[in-house]
């Protein structure tokens, strides 16, 4: 899934199922993000602003299987 030069302005909710993987590339996210109990199996977010609650709650990065360790980074740069 691949979310790039966004702005969400009211609550985003990411909360059930399984990701292989996950780029947030310069979206802004204004409201509540909120992704309870999922599982990403790459997790990649690039210049990317949370103004509000930010939620992780239950969710295993890296937690998917894979055939590279490199495929199971998850990266946060630039990001606040």
């Amino acid at each position: 899934m691949l979310i790039e030069n966004s702005e969400f302005k009211a609550k985003f909710e990411l909360k059930e199922g399984l990701i292989d993987e996950i780029e947030l590339i310069n979206t802004n996210f204004n409201g509540l993000f909120d992704s309870y109990s999922t599982e990403y199996g790459r997790f990649y977010c690039f210049k990317c602003i949370f103004s509000d609650f930010v939620g992780f709650e239950k969710s295993k990065f890296a937690a998917l299987q894979g055939d590279n360790e490199l495929n199971q980074l998850s990266i946060f740069r630039y990001v606040t």
